[in-house]
């Protein structure tokens, strides 16, 4: 996810969140298998949802989409 920040000259926010300590969001979004991924718009609206670990190729095409 960095290199892909970084890749993306700033035009991704990147936010971790412990799923312990978090338990309201993380059942919010329903998230049971870590790590997952959810890519969100611009306006929170969540695009897509990856579970469990995914490829760069993957996430690159899915954040291409929501850029």
């Amino acid at each position: 996810m960095r290199r892909l920040q970084s890749d993306l000259d700033g035009r991704l926010s990147v936010r971790e969140i412990d799923a312990e300590r978090e338990s309201d969001l993380a059942a919010r979004y329903g998230i049971f298998t870590l790590p997952t991924t959810l890519i969100t718009d611009g306006y929170g609206q969540v695009k897509h949802i990856n579970y469990g670990l995914a490829a760069s190729a993957t996430l690159a095409r899915q954040l291409e989409n929501v850029l």
